[in-house]
C-alpha cells in the first residue's frame, strides 16, 4: 500500500512521520495530497499504518438519531442546518474547553483553527464545502488532551478518522463531530475561481448556505468592497460545478464513509425531507438531522443546552440525505484537463454559462412544442 495511493489529505501520516518525510503539498488539481521524500524515509511503515485504519469503517451502527435545532434564531440564522454544532461547542467552552473546525482565513482559504471563547464560534459555523488544511491541527488537539482539556473536534468524516488514526487511542477528554458528506472541493480552484470573482477587489464574508432566501432553498453570498452580493445557490458558477461533482476530489466518489458507520461520537447534518413529517418542527430557518454515534456522544448532546430534540427513525430519515458517494459526472477528467491547460474561466464558461444556455434552449423549446406556438413561428 501507498500512501498517496487514494489520499484524502488528513494529514495523519504526516504529524506521525518522525523523520519528516511526508509533506502535505498541493497537487495540479488543486487538492491537498501527501507527498513523500524517499531520501528521508527509513520504512518504518507508520504512516502506512495510520492510512490503513483512516480507511477502515466504524464497527457500529448509530445509537439514536434526532430531528434537532438550537432554540436561538440568530445563531441558528447564521448556521447551514438547525445550529447543533453551536450548542455543543458552548457546551465544551462553558468547561473551559476547546473547539477546532473549519474556518476562513484572511485570504478566504479554509484552514482548521481551535477557539477558546464564545464569541469566537461564529468562526466555526457553516458550510465551507472545500477541503480544509488540517495544518498542526492534530498535534494541537493531542497537546491538549495530553493537558487534560476537553476537546471538540469538527471536521469531515474522514478527517476524523484521520485523527483518530493519529492519537492511536482513545481520550475521555475528546469529542468529536463529523458531518453528512457531499464531498470536498478543490482549495486551488477555489483560489483561483476567487480572482474571477474579484476582479482585483475585496472579498469577505463568503456564505455559501445564506438563509435570506430561507434554509430550503438557501444562497451563496460575500461581500465586494463591503457589498453584499447574493444570488442562488445554484446560480452561482463555483457552487453550480461543486453540485454537479466536477469540483469534488476523486477521492470522495469511493468514499467509505457515505451512508456507512461514522467513526465520531456525533454526525450532524441537515434534515432535508423533513417537511414529509407532518408532526415535525420546520419554519425555514433550518433543521438538524442529528445521529448519536456512541455513548460519550450522547452524554455530548446532553449537555448541550437550548436544544430542542426529537427522537426519529434514523434509517428512514436518511433516506433524503446522501447515503452513497458521489457520482463522478461524465466528462469529470476532461474537465480537470481543461482546467489545467485554459485555466478557470476556460471551464466556467464550458461547463457552467454554455450548459445553462443549452438547458435554457431546451426549455424554451419544449414550452413552445407543448403550448403549440411553435408551428405558428414556422408560418
Amino acid at each position: 500500500m501507498k500512501i498517496t495511493d487514494n489520499c484524502i489529505g488528513c494529514s495523519a501520516c504526516s504529524c506521525l512521520c518522525p523523520c519528516n518525510a511526508i509533506e502535505m503539498v498541493v497537487n495540479s488539481n488543486g487538492f491537498i495530497n501527501a507527498k513523500v521524500d524517499a531520501d528521508k524515509c527509513v520504512g518504518c511503515n507508520k504512516c502506512v499504518n495510520a492510512c490503513k485504519c483512516v480507511h477502515s469503517s466504524a464497527d457500529s451502527t448509530f445509537v439514536q438519531a434526532y430531528h434537532a435545532y438550537l432554540n436561538n434564531d440568530v445563531i441558528r440564522m447564521g448556521s447551514s442546518s438547525g445550529g447543533v454544532f453551536s450548542a455543543l461547542a458552548q457546551a465544551i467552552i462553558k468547561k473551559s474547553g476547546v473547539v477546532f473546525g473549519a474556518a476562513f482565513n484572511e485570504k478566504n482559504e479554509v484552514e482548521h483553527v481551535f477557539v477558546t471563547e464564545s464569541d469566537e464560534l461564529h468562526k466555526l459555523r457553516g458550510s465551507k464545502y472545500i477541503q480544509s488544511n488540517i495544518a498542526s491541527s492534530f498535534a494541537d488537539v493531542k497537546n491538549y488532551l495530553e493537558n487534560g482539556v476537553e476537546v471538540l473536534f469538527s471536521g469531515t468524516p474522514c478527517q476524523v478518522s484521520g485523527l483518530l488514526s493519529f492519537l492511536g487511542k482513545d481520550y475521555d477528554n475528546l469529542t468529536t463531530v463529523d458531518l453528512i458528506c457531499h464531498g470536498v472541493t478543490s482549495p486551488g480552484f477555489w483560489k483561483d475561481y476567487l480572482k474571477v470573482l474579484s476582479k482585483s477587489k475585496n472579498i469577505s464574508d463568503v456564505n455559501f448556505r445564506d438563509k435570506i432566501t430561507g434554509w430550503h432553498r438557501f444562497s451563496f453570498s460575500y461581500r465586494k468592497n463591503g457589498k453584499k452580493i447574493e444570488k442562488l445557490f445554484i446560480d452561482d458558477p463555483f457552487c453550480f460545478l461543486f453540485d454537479k461533482h466536477y469540483l469534488l476530489n476523486t477521492t470522495c466518489f469511493e468514499c467509505e464513509f457515505a451512508g456507512k458507520p461514522h467513526k465520531a461520537d456525533i454526525t450532524l447534518g441537515d434534515f432535508w425531507g423533513v417537511e414529509k413529517y407532518t408532526e415535525l418542527f420546520d419554519d425555514n430557518k433550518g433543521v438538524s438531522l442529528c445521529f448519536v454515534n456512541t455513548d460519550k456522544g450522547a452524554k455530548m448532546l446532553n449537555e448541550a443546552e437550548n436544544l430542542c430534540l426529537t427522537k426519529v427513525d434514523g434509517e428512514q430519515a436518511i433516506k433524503s440525505n446522501h447515503t452513497a458517494p458521489a457520482k463522478m459526472p461524465e466528462g469529470y477528467n476532461a474537465f480537470w484537463e481543461m482546467y489545467n491547460e485554459f485555466g478557470v474561466k476556460k471551464v466556467i464558461n464550458t461547463y457552467f454559462y454554455n450548459t445553462r444556455f443549452k438547458r435554457v434552449k431546451l426549455l424554451i423549446k419544449s414550452f413552445l412544442v407543448k403550448t403549440k406556438l411553435i408551428k405558428i413561428f414556422i408560418k
